[in-house]
């Protein structure tokens, strides 16, 4: 439990705040965008989700070296829009900032740029999500202090036990020596 008070809670609050910075500035980043929807895939850009869609099915299409690393296909307000393919051949599609989120890729042209779109909305709430984790891992250490604090309440109980098993642990090396001088005896009159 110390450990956890002492580098485990504040390690994960420290990683969580620099989280927190890297989405603040995505947010930054992506509010300097006008709210009119525009996309760039494969260099050619879009005014309207569904073209974009399309564009986006097709290039992901032609993209026969998709692997686990992410392949940079375009850009959307600042972020860049990559594809990747997992070991179970399933697609995402995602941004890249000073974060990466990404989403699943299916059938739907439009869906597919909406969940882009939502991603970079959805910094506000990311934000939030995170200052409440630090909040409940700020409380766990407070809640753990308080325990460190208080004293073990079977203390006596287990230091009786441990006197007496010490005890126990002494007659039976006494008995066991006993014996062996006692072999050691008749051994020596058989002689």
């Amino acid at each position: 439990m110390q450990k956890n008070v002492k580098v485990i809670y504040p390690n994960r609050i420290e990683s969580m705040e620099k989280q927190i910075k890297a989405i603040e500035n995505d947010l930054e980043n992506v509010s300097k965008y006008p709210k009119t929807f525009k996309i760039t895939i494969n260099g050619l850009d879009f005014t309207e989700e569904k073209e974009a869609g399309e564009a986006l099915r097709e290039v992901i299409k032609t993209q026969n070296q998709l692997n686990e690393n992410p392949t940079i296909i375009g850009k959307f307000k600042g972020q860049e829009i990559f594809v990747r393919r997992n070991v179970f051949n399933e697609t995402s599609i995602g941004l890249k900032g000073a974060t990466t989120s990404e989403v699943p890729f299916k059938i739907s042209d439009v869906g597919n740029i909406q969940r882009l779109a939502s991603i970079t909305e959805n910094f506000h709430v990311e934000i939030e999500k995170t200052k409440l984790n630090i909040e409940d891992i700020r409380q766990q250490i407070k809640t753990t202090e308080v325990q460190l604090k208080k004293p073990f309440a079977y203390e006596a109980q287990l230091n009786k036990s441990l006197k007496e098993q010490q005890e126990l642990k002494l007659k039976l090396e006494f008995a066991d020596q006993l014996k062996e001088e006692k072999t050691i005896k008749r051994k020596r009159n058989k002689q």
